[in-house]
């Protein structure tokens, strides 16, 4: 079978027309990095938001699960605060807060919120404190609150 070579044959136009030319590249490379670096700034904004709710996420999680093993294994608990995080001994859970987030913890015993150093979690479910945490970053403020009865952790 014989293969034509008008499949190869020039048609007419220049070759030097084929590709883009240098001018036109610089031109979309300049669109692309300006669109770039405006998605860059509008993410690096974000992203202390995220932290924020990432680390309310954590702490959230983490007092959702001492709940739990107080109440599975009837001991007492206790959460240790500190100006750069919180442990928690029963969960053997030591967390430090990222730079720019500060924690202001409260809890109420009966008698009004009260800045706390230390949270006594005892096996009783009725004897917890209420509780109030505030995690604060440039992006704003985040609240959770643990119920005193009922001992459920939400978004205030």
């Amino acid at each position: 079978m014989r293969i034509s070579h008008a499949a190869n044959a020039p048609t007419g136009l220049d070759d030097r027309r084929a590709g883009f030319t240098l001018f036109e590249l610089l031109i979309a490379l300049t669109i692309m990095a300006t669109a770039l670096s405006l998605v860059g700034v509008s993410l690096s904004g974000r992203s202390q938001e995220w932290a924020l709710q990432r680390q309310s996420d954590v702490l959230a999680d983490d007092l959702r699960r001492v709940r739990l093993a107080v109440r599975g294994r009837g001991e007492a608990a206790v959460i240790v605060i500190h100006d750069r995080g919180y442990r928690i001994e029963i969960l053997e859970v030591e967390r430090s807060w990222p730079s720019g987030l500060s924690a202001h913890w409260q809890r109420d015993d009966g008698d009004g919120f009260k800045p706390a150093e230390e949270i006594f979690l005892p096996p009783e479910r009725l004897a917890w404190p209420a509780l109030e945490i505030e995690l604060r970053n440039a992006a704003g403020s985040r609240r959770l609150e643990v119920d005193a009865i009922t001992g459920r952790v939400r978004d205030g």
